[in-house]
């Protein structure tokens, strides 16, 4: 987040600000996170965990990123 904000506020644009959004949606994902009653069963979140994970491994091996070439 931090990286992001910098490169945002120096480089794209220099607006009073800018850090309101990324901080916003820093805060969003702790309130969504530690809430009394969460938004997804737990249950159901661990059956899709692998969907996930198969899905994010196919991304990675389509793009030219090193852990598919065995290099």
């Amino acid at each position: 987040m931090i990286s992001v904000t910098a490169h945002i506020s120096t480089d794209i644009a220099a607006a009073p600000f800018m850090w309101v959004i990324p901080l916003a949606l820093y805060l969003l994902t702790f309130v969504i996170v530690f809430q009394t009653k969460p938004i997804l069963p737990h249950d159901w979140m661990v059956a899709i965990q692998p969907l996930f994970i198969v899905a994010l491994v196919g991304v990675m091996c389509s793009t030219s990123a090193p852990i598919c070439s065995g290099s």
